[in-house]
C-alpha cells in the first residue's frame, strides 16, 4: 500500500486543507437547498399569494381588453401662408432754400392687408389739400 494523504495546507500553506474541505461541503449543501426548498407557507412569496396575484393580473388583463376600444383622431396640417414685405411709403417733401431748420423727409412704414383683403386709406394730404404731400412746419 502507498501511503498517499492529502496534505495539511492549501494555497501556499495559507489554508488547512480540513478549512477548505468543509467550505466546498457548506456551499454544496446551500445551492442543494436553494434548489429544493419547499415553499413557505405565508408571506409575500407563498403559493397562495402568488396565485391571488397571478388571478388578479388576468382580471387586469381581461378588463383591459373589455374596456379597449378604437379611436381616431383628426389631424389638421396647418396652411402655408406666405410673408408679405411691409409696406414702405415714402412723403416727399419740397425742396426750401432756408436756413433754418426744417422737417426731414420721413418713411412710413404701415403693415400689409390681410391675403386677399384690400384696404382703402385715403392717402396723405396737407393743409393747402394737395394730396400725397406732407405738411411743412418751420420753428
Amino acid at each position: 500500500m502507498s501511503d498517499r494523504r492529502l496534505p495539511p495546507t492549501l494555497f501556499g500553506e495559507r489554508m488547512r486543507t480540513s478549512t477548505a474541505i468543509l467550505a466546498a461541503v457548506f456551499l454544496a449543501v446551500l445551492a442543494l437547498y436553494v434548489v429544493v426548498r419547499p415553499p413557505p407557507a405565508h408571506g409575500p412569496s407563498s403559493r397562495a399569494a402568488q396565485e391571488e396575484r397571478r388571478q388578479e393580473r388576468e382580471r387586469q388583463r381581461t378588463a383591459t381588453t373589455e374596456t379597449t376600444t378604437s379611436t381616431t383622431t383628426t389631424t389638421t396640417t396647418p396652411t402655408a401662408t406666405t410673408a408679405t414685405e411691409p409696406r414702405t411709403t415714402t412723403v416727399p417733401t419740397t425742396p426750401t432754400r432756408t436756413t433754418t431748420p426744417s422737417t426731414t423727409p420721413t418713411t412710413e412704414t404701415t403693415p400689409a392687408a390681410p391675403h386677399g383683403e384690400t384696404t382703402t386709406e385715403p392717402p396723405a394730404s396737407t393743409t393747402d389739400g394737395e394730396p400725397g404731400v406732407a405738411p411743412q412746419t418751420t420753428p
